[in-house]
């Protein structure tokens, strides 16, 4: 495979499946592979050499995938047939939520689209102001997304917003939910901490550059910024436990084992700290 790998895998103890950004000559590719790397299948979108920036999610035997073509498509696991593809009105950079039957995907067309998982209709269209380009984050029946002018909204299972809240900058920060908080990042260098029932503020940490994409983990959010670290905040009070410095911007989302934190960095450098 010779394409760009921008997004995250999605692995089952069948495989592993994954979009790529095609280079010259190469189509934009969604790929299955066997678990010893072989490729067991690749599936190609309607309209070629536009990049796949969504990672896949997986449900029972089937990939749903979005696509700059503006198509959200549903692709059998074990062989990469298109078991079916809903049209949007813009691309589709989000990766895909699958909750109780349904999938809800975020488009540059301002929509939030719920999905019926096994056939592709649409069930509803919740329109925001701006653009989606950050995941639907499902939990306790309540999806939370994040627009590009930094609102945060929660809408139920029906379409219906439950509240919003607004940032001071543009987002493509994913929301994570933990202990009844909602966590998001913005362009304003801050990152928010919102009361998951009613969208009130709890607290926020600066930082001095644009905040991407938190975890959060036994009362620790973890955190990078274009301001090349990682942070360490509480998620009680937003106060700083410690930091990490790089030699470039921080931007993807820290994944979290027992002991270490890991992040990359814009550096090309994978960093694992002690928590």
């Amino acid at each position: 495979m010779d394409d760009v790998v921008r997004v995250t895998p999605a692995v089952s103890d069948d495989g592993l499946y994954i979009g790529s950004t095609g280079q010259t000559g190469v189509l934009d590719t969604v790929y299955g592979f066997h678990l010893d790397g072989t490729k067991n299948w690749s599936f190609r979108p309607n309209i070629p050499q536009l990049p796949v920036l969504s990672s896949p999610a997986l449900a029972a035997e089937t990939v749903y995938v979005g696509c700059n073509d503006s198509f959200v498509y549903a692709l059998d696991s074990r062989d990469g047939t298109e078991e079916w593809a809903f049209e949007t009105g813009d691309s589709v950079q989000t990766s895909p939520a699958v909750d109780d039957g349904t999938v809800y995907a975020g488009s540059r067309d301002n929509s939030l689209y719920a999905l019926n998982a096994a056939d592709g209709t649409e069930e509803w269209a919740f329109e925001t102001e701006s653009s989606i380009v950050s995941d639907p984050t499902v939990v306790n029946g309540t999806i939370y997304i994040a627009n590009s002018d930094g609102v945060l909204s929660a809408v139920d299972t029906h379409g219906e917003e439950l509240w919003s809240f607004e940032t001071n900058g543009g987002t493509n920060s994913n929301p994570t939910v933990a202990d009844g908080t909602v966590y998001v990042g913005s362009g304003d260098g801050k990152l928010y901490a919102v009361d998951a029932s009613d969208g009130t503020e709890e607290w926020t940490f600066d930082t001095d550059g644009l905040v991407f994409s938190p975890s959060s983990a036994d009362g620790i959010v973890y955190v990078g910024s274009a301001d090349n670290s990682l942070y360490a905040v509480d998620a009680a009070d937003g106060s700083e436990r410690w930091s990490y410095q790089t030699d470039d911007e921080v931007g993807s989302t820290p994944a979290i084992s027992d002991e270490l934190v890991v992040v990359g960095s814009f550096d090309g450098t994978l960093h694992a700290l002690e928590r």
